[in-house]
């Protein structure tokens, strides 16, 4: 069995670090630090929790939680704002 999938998408590289110290090892992982970085790579790497911070540059939070929602691939994927 595969382990489950954590896209951490946020623009401080302390926060990604901090989340990436205590989920490494039980959990794989893809760290983002922008919006449209997560969009390219969740297409990709599909994930089962996405921790989203809201407040960003560029795409924010909830704009990238919305284009998350309109793709169907997604559609078991649960969100977390951060």
């Amino acid at each position: 069995m595969s382990l489950p999938r954590i896209l951490l998408v946020d623009d401080k590289a302390t926060n990604l670090a901090l989340l990436e110290e205590q989920l490494e090892g039980r959990y794989m992982l893809a760290s983002m630090q922008s919006g449209a970085q997560a969009q390219q790579v969740a297409l990709s790497f599909v994930p089962d929790l996405v921790l989203l911070d809201v407040m960003m540059p560029g795409l924010d939070g909830f704009q990238t939680h919305q284009w998350r929602r309109a793709h169907t691939i997604f559609s078991k994927t649960k969100v977390v704002m951060v």
